[in-house]
């Protein structure tokens, strides 16, 4: 497909399956069109008095500036997003998006038009003059301005069970969302008890919604991997557990004897949860990686006193954010391992894992099916996120550092043949493949998904891009300050013609450099 920049004609080739150019959800302004530029980190013009009336419209990507916007530029720091039933390979492609972001969470609708979504109802935590405080308690201003970690969400009928875990005093928290009158309710929050960094929510047999929380022990207890139960605390008015009193019914115990834990992954198989659990950084209690059994979420302590099993316990290194899923009925674990020099995570990694899931466990998770080389980034979190578009598996990988140059930092691979095994290096992979080039514009090599951002030099790079996930053929993308969507067009190869022009789907455009 020839697009034309700067005057200078250049060819971007597309994969199997293919992704558009991206569709901010945060444009530029529509009137002027005007990039912003402020390396202070506040929009051009806007002062510190005036962030309560920010203008909707603003999008970070137009920031020209090493550093993204902080504590006081009053921009949303997206830090993660959830679509029920998107881990699923056969479920109804849901509405509603739930992101979350350094002081709160957005619900958009995505049913109406998937590309174009709707804001129905925010809720920020922040206080006056910076926010409305919605939240019952939320942590002061401070250095670290990024509390909220993490979201999940579950449907129901006429509902969402939005689950959210968060650093220091945010903790975890519930919300349901009406989808009748299109508003937010906070029912539970445990603030002061679990310094959470992720969360993975299940509906177990029964019908009943259960978080399992990480818990990193700085809050004075012992860490691990805390079980909540989430339609509890749906089906009440709002309650917040005290100093530990954990006296309003959510809270149902500690799974298992894990240590320390940063981040978790559970999956239901038949009548039974299994929950993938790791340590990322922690240099004390060290867990590396773990697979453990639930059989009753509310007894999830170890086995005889308990219902929980352990199924496998081991790898080396660090490991950063299994994800559990299943495919055409056989079981996977995707995970990013450090196999080298601290902290240079560089390995990752899709197991077939059904055999560990058996009576007696495993002792050694077997060969990798895929393993892709991550590019020594030094961050202090990676993620990555198992979602379904149309039925066929792909994974996303993100991480936490801000201002990287170069490609490859961010990646969306397509799973469509496991379990086959592929070479090392050779798992199909959208955003390398498809749509690196360099910029006549800077000389500069760029990302697929930076591209379409003209206003900044280097891409979303900059801004921690962390989470994606599909609904549909649409892949919807929370990179730290930059909420965008992204379509995937067709299902089979596109052939590009010598002109670079592809009959009937061509894609051209003029644009001045920045």
């Amino acid at each position: 497909i020839l697009r034309e920049r700067c005057g200078v004609p250049h060819t971007v080739v597309d994969t199997e399956p293919d992704l558009a150019p991206g569709v901010s959800l945060w444009p530029l302004d529509p009137g002027t069109g005007a990039i912003r530029l402020q390396p202070a980190g506040l929009p051009e013009g806007v002062t510190r008095d005036e962030l309560s009336v920010l203008p909707a419209n603003r999008d970070s990507s137009d920031y020209q500036t090493v550093t993204m916007p902080g504590l006081w530029s009053g921009h949303e720091l997206f830090t993660d997003l959830a679509i029920p039933g998107s881990q699923h390979q056969f479920a109804e492609v849901s509405d509603w998006l739930v992101v979350s972001y350094g002081a709160g969470i957005e619900v958009w609708d995505i049913g109406t038009d998937p590309a174009s979504p709707v804001l129905i109802d925010q809720r920020d935590g922040w206080t006056p003059p910076f926010g409305p405080g919605h939240w019952a308690v939320f942590p002061p201003a401070g250095e670290m301005d990024t509390f909220l970690q993490s979201v999940e969400v579950i449907e129901e009928p006429d509902r969402l069970l939005i689950a959210i875990a968060g650093l220091r005093s945010a903790g975890f928290v519930v919300w349901v969302f009406d989808k009748l009158t299109g508003s937010l309710d906070q029912v539970y929050q445990d603030p002061w008890n679990v310094d959470a960094n992720d969360l993975s929510m299940v509906r177990d047999p029964n019908g009943k919604a259960y978080a399992f929380v990480t818990n990193t022990g700085t809050q004075g207890n012992d860490g691990g991997i805390w079980v909540y139960d989430v339609t509890t605390a749906a089906d009440t008015a709002l309650c917040v557990d005290v100093n530990g009193s954990h006296s309003c019914g959510v809270f149902v115990g500690e799974m298992a004897d894990l240590p320390k834990s940063r981040y978790v992954s559970a999956l239901v198989v038949g009548e039974e949860i299994y929950v993938a659990a790791s340590d990322g950084l922690q240099t004390s209690g060290l867990l590396t990686f773990e697979i453990w059994e639930v059989e009753d979420p509310e007894n999830p302590a170890t086995s005889p006193g308990g219902s929980s099993t352990l199924k496998y316990s081991g790898l080396g290194d660090h490991v950063y954010s299994p994800q559990l899923f299943t495919f055409d009925g056989s079981h996977f674990v995707a995970l990013v391992e450090d196999v080298g020099a601290n902290p240079n995570p560089d390995q990752m990694r899709i197991h077939q894992i059904g055999h560990c899931l058996d009576a007696d466990g495993c002792s050694d998770l077997g060969s990798a099916l895929a393993t892709e080389t991550i590019k020594n980034s030094f961050p202090s979190d990676q993620y990555l996120d198992l979602s379904f578009s149309l039925g066929l598996p792909f994974l996303h990988y993100g991480m936490q550092t801000t201002g990287l140059f170069g490609d490859g930092f961010e990646r969306l691979w397509e799973l469509e043949e496991l379990p086959d095994s592929f070479a090392a290096d050779t798992l199909p992979e959208l955003t390398d493949g498809g749509g690196t080039y360099t910029d006549p514009c800077h000389d500069q090599t760029v990302g697929y998904f930076g591209e379409h951002y003209e206003g900044n030099d280097f891409g979303v790079r900059r801004f921690r891009p962390r989470h994606a996930v599909f609904a549909g053929r649409y892949l919807y993308r929370a990179a730290m300050s930059i909420l965008d969507v992204h379509h995937r067009r067709s299902e089979s190869t596109t052939q590009i013609f010598a002109d670079g022009f592809e009959s009937g789907t061509c894609q051209s455009w003029s644009a001045g450099c920045p």
